[in-house]
């Protein structure tokens, strides 16, 4: 599977900064595993025809939100960090369990996805 993303892209056309070009690749093809999973495996096949290129923009820029958040995640520690409450009088905190996190997690960037392809009918769980 390719990305459906270069650096250039990232660079240029997302404007991002925050991935650096050692670290692009393997993010990019995560953030494409991803949004492909949203998209039940349609957003491939429509970056494959390349003839409604306004929808590929929006996958484009998906897959570069994605990637951002997924480094962001990872730069703050993962999923294990993740509230669920937290008091202020004898200050107590209580974390989500490890499996709650990462549905979390997931649950974020699934929205993000959300965010650039709702109308699109991409992420539609029925037949197209």
């Amino acid at each position: 599977m390719d990305a459906f993303i270069d650096f250039t892209y990232y660079t240029d056309e997302y404007h991002g900064a925050s991935v650096s070009s050692s670290d692009f690749p393997r993010l990019a093809l995560e953030a494409t595993a991803l949004v492909e999973m949203a998209t039940f495996n349609r957003a491939g096949s429509v970056i494959g025809l390349g003839e409604d290129t306004d929808v590929i923009s929006k996958i484009k820029l998906a897959t570069c939100a994605v990637m951002d958040a997924q480094y962001k995640i990872a730069q703050s520690g993962g999923s294990s960090g993740v509230i669920a409450s937290e008091s202020v009088g004898s200050h107590s905190v209580n974390y989500v369990s490890r499996k709650g996190a990462d549905a979390s997690v997931q649950d974020e960037l699934v929205g993000t996805i959300y965010r650039y392809l709702a109308n699109t009918g991409l992420m539609y769980r029925g037949m197209p």
